[in-house]
């Protein structure tokens, strides 16, 4: 894929306009296959949005693929505030999404957040609701400093 052939949309999650820089901004390009593991960290790093998520949509027009980067260009395992964003993107750009029908996000499969990996979307009109999956198998943390 070619960095000039990128196409981008810069959104705010949790914005209540379009016009509003309030918000989580992220960048989300919509994909047919998912470029390069190097391009998809240097475009991160030239979009420089605290997620810069790509996403595409599976056989299944109902399910897509998501995978978020760091403005660092590393990979991180998930981000609601991106699937958000990608989700009003999807709506924007596909209107029958809108629905109501149950869409499937799924994340990339090697970070194992759970058996599932994926997070559960609804789009009625002007209204996206989601259901994060739970990360499971975390080890707990404990740094007597941060206390």
């Amino acid at each position: 894929m070619n960095w000039r052939m990128l196409r981008y949309f810069i959104l705010n999650a949790f914005a209540d306009s379009a016009h509003n820089a309030a918000g989580n901004p992220a960048a989300i390009c919509v994909v047919d296959e998912f470029p390069a593991d190097d391009f998809m960290k240097e475009a991160a790093r030239r979009l420089g949005r605290p997620m810069n998520s790509f996403i595409r949509r599976t056989a299944d027009p109902h399910v897509f693929e998501i995978r978020h980067f760091t403005p660092g260009g590393v990979e991180d395992r998930i981000c609601g505030h991106a699937t958000l964003a990608a989700a009003k993107l999807l709506s924007i750009l596909d209107p029958a999404l809108r629905d109501g029908r149950e869409l499937t996000i799924k994340l990339n499969p090697r970070f194992g957040i759970n058996a599932d990996s994926a997070f559960k979307v609804r789009i009625n009109g002007d209204d996206i609701s989601m259901v994060l999956p739970t990360m499971t198998g975390l080890t707990a943390v404990t740094d007597p400093d941060f206390y």
